[in-house]
């Protein structure tokens, strides 16, 4: 499962963000964002709508 790809960065307004492949998309509008070592990890945000 563990597939490497390479993404597309780009600007929006101030920001920069990151074009991520298809099979890497998230479900919902929120990412959970942290910095791990020289790199950067998200994870889905879990919303507690049950």
């Amino acid at each position: 499962m563990s597939k490497t790809k390479t993404a597309k960065l780009f600007r929006n307004g101030r920001s920069q963000a990151v074009r991520l492949p298809r099979e890497f998309r998230f479900e919902g509008d929120e990412v959970r964002i942290r910095r791990v070592g020289e790199g950067v990890l998200l994870e889905p945000v879990i919303s507690d709508s049950r």
